[in-house]
C-alpha cells in the first residue's frame, strides 16, 4: 500500500525520509535498513545495509573505509539469482524493516525483479525515480549529448497512476513524442517519490508493447496522461 506519494524537486534534501527512519528508530533502535541502488550516492549512516553492482572503479572500497560498520553486498538487482544472500539473511534474521531504492530503477534492465525483491525482503521502504516531465526536457549538454530528451543512459519512464508504478520502456521513439501534457516549465527537476507499507503494484510495457508490435497495441500514449501526484 502506497502511504505518501509527491512529485518533488530533486534538487532539494530528502529531510523528509531521513525523519521519517528517525521516528521509526524511536521505538525500535535496531531498526535494520538496506540501501537498494546505493553504492554512489549512499543514505549511509541512516541504513545498515548496502546492495549494488559496485560498477565505479574504488566506490566500495571508499564506502567500506567510511563506514566499516556497514554490511554490503554486491550484486546485480536486475538478477533474480544473485539476491540469495540477501533472501538467505532475511530468511534467517527476518524482513528488513526499512529499504530505500533511489533513482535506481531507471538505470537498470529489469526494475520489475529489484521491485518484487524489495517487497520480499522488506516491510515498508521509500522509492524514487525521475519523473516523465525530468525525461522530456532536451538538456543534456552537460553530458555532451546535445539535444536528447531527458536522461541518455536511462531505460525507463516512469509515471505514477492510480497508485501503480508503471515503468515503459525507453528507446528512440522517445526523442519523437509531442505532447504539451509533459512540457512542465520545471520537468528537468522533478522526481517521482513515495512510501509504502506492505506491498506496492507495479506494471511494466517493454518495448515491443509501447510502441506497438505483434498485434500489440500501441501504450506510449498512456505516459502522457496525468499523473496522481501532490506537489511537495
Amino acid at each position: 500500500m502506497i502511504i505518501d506519494k509527491r512529485i518533488r524537486n530533486l534538487t532539494v534534501p530528502r529531510d523528509y525520509v531521513k525523519e521519517h527512519i528517525s521516528k521509526l528508530k524511536e521505538n525500535n533502535f535496531d531498526l535494520k535498513v538496506i540501501d537498494v541502488g546505493g553504492g554512489i550516492c549512499h543514505w549511509a549512516p541512516e541504513t545498515t545495509h548496502i546492495a549494488d553492482i559496485f560498477i565505479v572503479p574504488g566506490s566500495r572500497e571508499v564506502l567500506e573505509k567510511n563506514h566499516p560498520e556497514m554490511n554490503i553486498y554486491q550484486l546485480d538487482i536486475s538478477d533474480t539469482a544473485q539476491w540469495e544472500p540477501i533472501l538467505k539473511y532475511v530468511e534467517e534474521n527476518g524482513k528488513f524493516d526499512y529499504s530505500i531504492c533511489t533513482h535506481t530503477l531507471e538505470d537498470i534492465s529489469n526494475p520489475k525483479i529489484a521491485c518484487e525483491m524489495l517487497m520480499k525482503i522488506s516491510k515498508a521502504g521509500v522509492i524514487a525515480v525521475p519523473s516523465k516531465y525530468a525525461e522530456y526536457m532536451r538538456f543534456e549538454k552537460q553530458y555532451s549529448v546535445s539535444g536528447n530528451r531527458g536522461f541518455f543512459h536511462h531505460k525507463w519512464i516512469w509515471s505514477l497512476k492510480n497508485n501503480v508504478l508503471r515503468g515503459f520502456e525507453k528507446n528512440n521513439y522517445w526523442e519523437y513524442v509531442t505532447s504539451f501534457r509533459l512540457n512542465k516549465v520545471d520537468g528537468i527537476f522533478t522526481e517521482i517519490c513515495f512510501m509504502w507499507e506492505e506491498s506496492f503494484e507495479t506494471e511494466f510495457y517493454h518495448l515491443g508493447q509501447v510502441v506497438g508490435s505483434d498485434n500489440c497495441t500501441p501504450m506510449y500514449h498512456e505516459i502522457t496522461k496525468e499523473d496522481d501526484l501532490v506537489i511537495k
